[in-house]
């Protein structure tokens, strides 16, 4: 969890769900890889919804400034994510971009990134081999529906795994600041 330190010791809260298909919560899917893909992202959309209505439970938290980070794997769902659960007013996404690989509509990154229209901001290695800057990470932020005013790509000198760099905590404080506001003052 250290690419999440930044963010609680700023005094923010923070919300880890161990979504499905991740620790414990696995199981075999049958069907094709492509039938499996969409299985596994519809549970893990599906948590990640849950997630936030567990929140709005929550007397102790600001249901209206609410924030996706997405790290990764949780970078590559964040466009399905986005375009389906308006209560997100901004998101980071680090080390992700758009795969490769062909996916059945319901479930593929590509088809929902136009829809979804939080501000985002994106983390990401000039070297990573697993997102390419030309062909996964540019183009992903192009997709998404925000405004340009609303979405960056802040490329560091690195590859997949960066988000421990100085530089990426200040760009993702700065981004929640600006989208919901500086924490309060402890009590």
């Amino acid at each position: 969890m250290w690419y999440l330190d930044p963010l609680i010791r700023s005094g923010r809260a923070v919300l880890y769900p161990v979504i499905w298909g991740t620790y414990e919560r696995q199981e075999h899917i049958e069907g094709s890889a492509k039938e499996q893909w969409s299985a596994l992202v519809v549970r893990e959309v599906q948590d990640i919804r849950r997630s936030v209505d567990y929140i709005e439970t929550r007397p102790d938290i600001d249901h209206a400034r609410l924030a996706y980070f997405g790290f990764s794997a949780g970078a590559v769902i964040a466009p399905i994510v986005l375009a389906t659960e308006a209560r997100f007013q901004a998101a980071v996404l680090a080390v992700g971009g758009l795969e490769q690989a062909h996916h059945l509509p319901g479930a593929d990154p590509f088809q929902f990134a136009p829809r979804a229209y939080t501000p985002v901001l994106m983390l990401n290695g000039r070297y990573d081999l697993v997102f390419d800057l030309v062909t996964s990470q540019r183009p992903l932020l192009q997709l998404f529906g925000a405004s340009p005013a609303n979405k960056k790509l802040v490329l560091l000198e690195a590859g997949h795994a960066m988000v421990g760099f100085p530089a990426a905590t200040r760009e993702s404080l700065d981004w929640l600041d600006r989208y919901l506001g500086p924490v309060p003052p402890s009590r």
